[in-house]
């Protein structure tokens, strides 16, 4: 499906299968479900199509950047909230930090947003919440 190893992207793997999108935004990505061979295309798998769109999508025009953009200067400007508004964006930075911790800690984690802590994980705290030295803790 790919010629090359792209230059950023993020791969999701789940219990299900595996989402695949070679860009920062996800415009185009791909899927592969447990009993499939190879990834498809995520705007004509079947898995997706039986999803229902109830998140707006970016309207401008252009490239993932340029898009972005102009969505970021209209929501500067006064109108609609843009997709990287902190609402949804925090959400997702979280999912991916959680990510990141995962891998530190050699395994799935079983996460308690509320509280902040993987609760099969105590490992993982030390990559959630710092602990200063006497002194050097924030005012």
């Amino acid at each position: 499906m790919l010629d090359k190893i792209p230059e950023s992207g993020c791969l999701l793997i789940g219990d299900k299968g595996k989402l695949f999108s070679g860009n920062d935004y996800g415009a185009r990505f791909s899927v592969k479900l447990k009993d499939e061979k190879e990834l498809v295309d995520g705007n004509v798998h079947e898995a997706v199509k039986a999803i229902p769109m109830t998140i707006p999508r970016n309207e401008f025009q252009g490239e993932g950047d340029k898009r972005h953009h102009l969505e970021w200067i209209a929501a500067c400007k006064g109108g609609k909230p843009g997709y990287s508004n902190f609402d949804i964006a925090a959400y997702l930075t979280e999912i991916i930090l959680l990510g990141c911790i995962a891998l530190r800690v050699g395994k799935k984690l079983e996460w308690d947003g509320p509280n902040m802590k993987a609760t099969n994980a105590p490992e993982a705290a030390q990559y959630v919440k710092r602990n200063y030295r006497k002194g050097w803790a924030p005012a």
